[in-house]
């Protein structure tokens, strides 16, 4: 038995809720800063959190950002920060998002030298919130990483995912409480259009290849599909689920 979630709103262009998609970014920019010798007092490991303020059910303003990263022995605390804040934060934030109230808690804890198995033990399982929405929508509990697809932990959380992306860019939802026909018609709707048992998951989502390595940093969803990675993440089913509830084809973007 099991519980598997998915989820998407339209808060950023991924259908992912922006706190989440934007620290993931932040993870990914120290990764690209470390390897391209932009900040070279960098180590590998890393972590960041995004607190974000909505107004009227929107984001608005990033309130608070924290970003813990390992790094060399002889870079200062201050020299670390401002590059972080210059070279990392500020190149993936977006400038209308970022004031003069904005908090910034960098390495708050302070030294930072010692990273990775040889800093902390427990390599069984993945942060299962960061992996996902960043404790928007739900989670039943299972990690996804180490498993191969015949565990719905994993395959089925994904074809959560590819369900409720691409009901949200159909337009027939958008996060809780926001159907644009009932309920159980989205229902009906979903289980004509996607196959979800556990084999056809598989032969839908193309599950049983070598394509998980990029899963394991800067999450599972939100990611842009490129060609065998990231399937669930394609919204390849719009036209077909906005026919099915009568709201005709999507209009062109502008």
């Amino acid at each position: 038995q099991g519980m598997m979630f998915g989820y998407a709103c339209d808060e950023t262009k991924e259908y992912m809720p922006f706190a989440i998609y934007t620290a993931h970014r932040i993870g990914q920019r120290l990764g690209e800063a470390r390897r391209a010798g932009l900040l070279p007092f960098l180590r590998p490991d890393g972590k960041c959190q995004v607190s974000v303020e909505y107004r009227d059910g929107r984001p608005v303003r990033a309130h608070t950002v924290v970003v813990s990263t390992q790094h060399t022995p002889e870079v200062t605390h201050g020299a670390l920060k401002e590059a972080i804040i210059e070279e990392v934060v500020k190149k993936v934030v977006p400038p209308e998002f970022i004031d003069k109230n904005t908090v910034y808690f960098i390495n708050p804890t302070g030294r930072f030298e010692v990273g990775g198995p040889q800093g902390d033990c427990g390599l069984t399982g993945r942060k299962i919130i960061v992996d996902t929405y960043g404790g928007y929508g739900r989670h039943g509990g299972g990690a996804f990483s180490g498993k191969d697809p015949s565990k719905v932990d994993r395959s089925a959380a994904y074809a959560a995912r590819h369900v409720a992306k691409n009901l949200v860019a159909a337009g027939l939802a958008n996060t809780f409480g926001t159907a644009a026909i009932p309920e159980d018609h989205i229902a009906r709707i979903v289980r004509e259009h996607f196959d979800l048992k556990p084999a056809g998951i598989i032969e839908t989502l193309r599950l049983k290849r070598p394509i998980y390595r990029r899963t394991a940093s800067y999450g599972h969803f939100g990611r842009v599909p490129d060609g065998h990675y990231f399937t669930w993440e394609r919204t390849d089913r719009v036209d077909e689920l906005r026919a099915a509830a009568n709201l005709g084809r999507r209009p062109e973007a502008h």
